[in-house]
């Protein structure tokens, strides 16, 4: 994910978070149901913000 998102020369990370869906705490593997992916990045000026539960 983050190889993709620098590949384009806008784009600049504020964060990208593996988390448990329902607690929010930090995830060091994923987990089927459970895991939410949180991310903000910047293209150019603009803040784009999203998340994604698999």
């Amino acid at each position: 994910m983050t190889r993709l998102i620098q590949a384009r020369p806008a784009a600049r990370i504020d964060y990208i978070a593996f988390v448990d869906s329902e607690t929010f705490e930090p995830l060091a593997d994923y987990r089927r149901g459970r895991t939410l992916v949180a991310l903000a990045v910047f293209i150019g000026k603009t803040r784009l913000i999203d998340n994604e539960t698999f």
